[in-house]
């Protein structure tokens, strides 16, 4: 596989010394390259060179994001249904409806970020600006709608009603249209601010060092299923105790002051580098910011440079790579990337217009990450993750408690918290591809006694709903979930690794756009069997998509590595099985 030219590849090749087995002469080598790289780098370049500076300012502006975001996605079905409790069809509608607009609008979203003259401080403010924005006009309506059901003497129902249709269902029609269209719009900027921060800030803060980014990673998608747990049970405490119109007001001011505080941490964080500030072309040309696509680009062939580059990596602190296998594990392929060269910064890429002539999708579907995007993309077409359906298949046909509900469902998001610790360590020492690899076996492997036990009481016509059917798919899924979200950080960091700068928004925007359209496929299953007695066929589809992603995953990691298996190793693991057994005490 070519290797793609680093910043230090030019002063590395220059003295002709014999290769060394001495670590220290070959780690003060590489400190003297990387010395003399950077002194032909321009001068603006110093403000990037404190890699994983300003990650607790990004950190906190994640964590206002993300419980805000969880939060209105706890709330506004609570509300919905109290302001209309003899239907799902709202919920329904709401619930299609961004689906669809994350499909359709996935690519587009992206391709608006990749645009040159837009800086990843433009993206990431506008994301912010626009999502908070949307969401207080939401809880405005909401206000709205809450003072017209509850105090229809007030003045707002008097100020209001005599621009609406008479009609109960007319009255919620218009106030359902302005409610879908604000939830359009943070669908939207939320996908576009997971592009922007998830797969690109963090890539430039941690200038695309592997081991930073597997740590990085972690914490962000920590911060994810912690405030996953913990902002329902704060709004719903809310709920509960105060007046529904008071937790709306509250809501919707809260994502105003939410607003400016996350435009403070985020401008702090853009300060400290400066390639968030230009637009990417002026980024990379300004800073070589297309370095960050350097560490994936490695092969068997030049195992003496992967250990002098695995030495380097070694000494920041987080831990170490060792082995070939773990560099091999890196190789993933990528479209020919800009490079630096000699004593000025050369950029050698294709035209901004020869890309962006190519429709999102076929950039997409040419793209050698396409396999590992689509076995993400199948995960996300299930019923197995304590949601709402599965949780009203729980409550109304196996007749399992609330409180039995709740405790599956924290030890399901405890399991997704314990994998980000676990990830990150797997991630440094194998690799993220054959991390990913264990991860989605192991999660197959999880849910296969759930689909060989339905299957077989389906096949036989006998009863898959009792008690012991029902606790085997609750423990299965909730083990399954430490390995659904190693596997989730270990596609993160490929889509980072292998993903050039300028191609950041486009391919990550088509793949959240299919993992929409996953999430509109359970919708359709949930539709076409939606007797909780015919749960069983969206559980067995589910089992079936995981598998699917499985084979996917393996076929990438065969592409990549081109072997799945160390099939020579397994002799002498059979000789230590067998001495094991012959003497125990071994």
């Amino acid at each position: 596989m070519p290797q793609t030219p680093s910043p230090n590849s030019s002063a590395r090749a220059a003295p002709a010394t014999p290769p060394t087995n001495n670590r220290l002469a070959r780690v003060a080598a590489a400190s003297a390259a990387s010395t003399e790289s950077s002194s032909l780098l321009p001068a603006a370049s110093a403000h990037t060179t404190a890699a994983g500076k300003g990650l607790p300012a990004l950190f906190a502006a994640h964590t206002l994001e993300t419980w805000t975001s969880r939060t209105w996605e706890f709330a506004w079905p609570i509300w919905i249904a109290q302001l209309v409790p003899d239907s799902l069809a709202p919920l329904s509608v709401y619930g299609i409806t961004m689906s669809l607009g994350a499909l359709l609008m996935g690519g587009r979203i992206g391709a608006m970020i990749d645009r040159p003259t837009v800086s990843r401080w433009m993206a990431v403010s506008y994301t912010v600006v626009i999502a908070k924005l949307a969401m207080a006009m939401a809880c405005s309506v909401m206000m709205v709608w809450f003072s017209i059901a509850h105090d229809p003497q007030g003045w707002i129902a008097q100020l209001v009603l005599p621009l609406m249709p008479a009609t109960e269902l007319g009255q919620r029609v218009v106030l359902m249209v302005p409610l879908v269209i604000a939830g359009l719009f943070i669908k939207w900027s939320n996908t576009g601010y997971v592009i922007s921060v998830e797969r690109d800030w963090v890539v430039v803060i941690n200038h695309g060092n592997p081991l930073k980014l597997a740590w990085t990673n972690g914490w962000v998608r920590r911060i994810d299923l912690l405030c996953k747990l913990l902002a329902p049970l704060v709004i719903a405490s809310l709920i509960a105790y105060l007046p529904s119109r008071v937790t709306v007001l509250g809501l919707g001011a809260w994502a105003l002051i939410d607003m400016a505080l996350e435009l403070v941490l985020f401008n702090s964080v853009r300060r400290l580098h400066l390639p968030l500030s230009l637009p990417k072309s002026s980024a990379a040309a300004h800073a070589g910011l297309e370095e960050h696509n350097v560490p994936a680009a490695h092969s068997d062939d030049d195992d003496e440079e992967a250990d002098d580059s695995q030495i380097a990596l070694g000494e920041s602190g987080y831990g170490a790579t060792t082995g070939t296998d773990a560099q091999q594990d890196r190789a993933t392929p990528s479209p020919p990337s800009p490079t630096l060269s000699g004593a000025t910064t050369t950029l050698t890429s294709p035209t901004r217009s020869d890309h962006h002539n190519r429709s999102a999708l076929a950039r997409y579907w040419h793209h050698p990450v396409l396999l590992a995007s689509l076995a993400m993309a199948s995960l996300y077409v299930t019923v197995l993750s304590f949601g709402g359906q599965m949780i009203a298949y729980l409550a109304t046909e196996a007749h399992v408690s609330t409180q039995a509900i709740a405790g599956y469902r924290a030890f399901a998001g405890i399991s997704g918290v314990l994998a980000t610790w676990v990830a990150p360590a797997l991630i440094t020492r194998y690799g993220p591809i054959r991390s990913g690899l264990w991860s989605i076996w192991t999660q197959t492997l999880c849910l296969a006694p759930v689909a060989i036990i339905l299957l077989r009481d389906l096949i036989g016509g006998q009863d898959t709903n009792g008690p012991v059917i029902v606790t085997v798919l609750c423990v299965s899924v909730s083990i399954s979930r430490i390995f659904l979200w190693t596997f989730d950080l270990s596609h993160a960091q490929i889509m980072q690794e292998a993903i050039d700068s300028h191609e950041v928004g486009v391919i990550n925007g088509v793949h959240y756009a299919l993992c929409a359209g996953g999430d509109l496929l359970t919708y359709v299953l949930t539709l076409v069997w939606s007797s909780p007695s015919d749960f069983v066929v969206p559980m067995l589809v589910s089992v079936a998509f995981v598998l699917n992603g499985a084979v996917l995953w393996s076929v990438y990691t065969y592409k990549v590595r081109k072997h799945l298996i160390h099939w020579e190793k397994v002799p002498f693991l059979w000789q230590r099985l067998r001495l094991i057994y012959a003497h125990p005490t071994v």
